[in-house]
């Protein structure tokens, strides 16, 4: 795609990929104990965002869903050999339910939103 602010926006998946990354690997903060597989539920939002964001940028989805399934693989690995989290394939389940979904065709102007966005802020801050 030939976005004015595409080295911007891709600047941001990336430190949102890093986020996730950091996020799967910290210590838990234990909020499960309060809400059973929440986590499965911060599993959907991050790679649903992650595949929602990279999808404005992108005309092949499928290779942005792929990026987002293997990094909630390479996630899931870490997390394995970590010693204080846990793999779990019900994690991945969720990392693909959320990849998929970010990218379902139900928004048809997808492929202009990222430009639209940042064309907006850069209105608003001047």
């Amino acid at each position: 795609m030939n976005l004015k602010y595409r080295p911007l926006w891709l600047c941001l998946g990336g430190l949102y990929s890093i986020l996730i990354i950091y996020l799967c690997l910290r210590p838990s903060s234990g909020a499960e104990a309060f809400f059973p597989h929440i986590d499965k539920v911060y599993h959907f939002s991050a790679h649903f965002f992650l595949t929602w964001w990279f999808a404005g940028l992108f005309k092949n989805r499928t290779k942005i869903v792929l990026y987002s399934v293997l990094l909630g693989a390479a996630i899931e690995y870490m997390q394995k050999v970590s010693g204080y989290r846990s793999a779990e394939m019900n994690d991945a389940i969720a990392n693909l339910a959320g990849a998929v979904v970010g990218v379902m065709p139900f928004m048809p102007k997808l492929p202009n939103f990222a430009e639209k966005i940042l064309l907006k802020l850069k209105t608003k801050s001047a």
